[in-house]
């Protein structure tokens, strides 16, 4: 295979540090809207990872 080229057998990993500050890009990119995502974020249980005393 050309290591130039994508095709079905390759696996892509895209990382994003922006967060949601171009709102369409973010919603083709994740399949939903930033603000369908913050709702959900805000329903998620709190992780013991991530939770403040």
């Amino acid at each position: 295979m050309n290591p130039e080229y994508l095709d079905e057998d390759c696996t892509v990993i895209l990382f994003g540090a922006d967060g949601a500050t171009d709102p369409l890009l973010y919603g083709e990119i994740v399949g939903r809207s930033p603000g369908e995502v913050f709702v959900l974020q805000e329903k998620a249980p709190v992780s013991p990872m991530t939770a403040t005393p």
